[in-house]
């Protein structure tokens, strides 16, 4: 009755994404850095140097991963599974670098080699 009349037009489209790019280029990569990160406790408690400058480098690694998977990725207002997988593998290494440290001071500490 008010001269207006409304039309419905049905659109399909297909979307897909590469997911084994994701797993070759990110989550595989961040996936052997933690591993990596792990070697440190290889390392005799009291080379403490070895096991931080060990860690810093895969730690470095996780973050340049962190800018170079972002920017592969749309930008998003909410996180994507491989940003959590980015931000656990950067805690988990970080963790493992406080670890490291506090081995290094209770070996000290009691004297354990």
């Amino acid at each position: 009755a008010s001269g207006w009349e409304s039309t419905t037009v049905p659109i399909d489209y297909q979307i897909s994404r590469k997911a084994n790019y994701y797993v070759w280029k990110a989550l595989l990569p961040l996936y052997l850095l933690t591993v990596l990160a792990m070697s440190t406790f290889h390392f005799d408690t009291d080379n403490l140097s070895d096991r931080t400058s060990t860690v810093s480098t895969y730690f470095l690694a996780a973050f340049a991963m962190l800018y170079v998977v972002g920017e592969a990725l749309p930008k998003t207002d909410f996180l994507t599974r491989i940003d959590y997988v980015i931000v656990l593998t950067t805690i988990s290494i970080a963790f493992t670098g406080v670890a490291s440290v506090a081995l290094s001071k209770i070996s000290k500490a009691y004297g354990v080699e």
